[in-house]
This record gives structure tokens, C-alpha cells and sequence, in this order.
């Protein structure tokens, strides 16, 4: 998986479809650590999280597709 997310080139992807569903996951970083991003598709939208260690947060965040 190859890409960018929030501005940030994606260092390492991955997805698969599985169980009814398609996830991804991904890691980011902005220069100081590492993002951890995961991610399921449920119906037009993703719903995913990402962590960030060094900045002491997890972020839930949803998505859709502009067209």
C-alpha cells in the first residue's frame, strides 16, 4: 500500500479483506516518532484510529471519499 495521510508519505502499508470486511493499516511519522493508523471500511466511509506514542494520543477519525 503506497500513499500519503495528513500530509505524510506512508513508510509501511498493509490491507487485506477478510471476515466481510477490508481494514488497512499504515505507519506515518512526522519527523519526531512514529503514527500507527488503522482503518475498516463500513459502507461509504472508513473508520479508523491512529496512534501516536510520543505524543501521548490516540485519535478516532472517520473518512470519506471526495468525488
Amino acid at each position: 500500500m503506497t500513499g500519503s495521510f495528513y500530509d505524510s508519505d506512508i513508510e509501511a502499508g498493509r490491507w487485506k479483506a477478510a471476515n466481510g470486511r477490508s481494514c488497512v493499516s499504515f505507519r506515518t511519522s512526522d519527523g519526531i516518532g512514529p503514527y500507527h493508523s488503522s482503518a475498516c471500511v463500513r459502507g461509504d466511509h472508513l473508520e479508523g484510529q491512529t496512534w501516536a506514542e510520543h505524543r501521548a494520543f490516540l485519535f478516532n477519525w472517520s473518512a470519506v471519499r471526495t468525488r
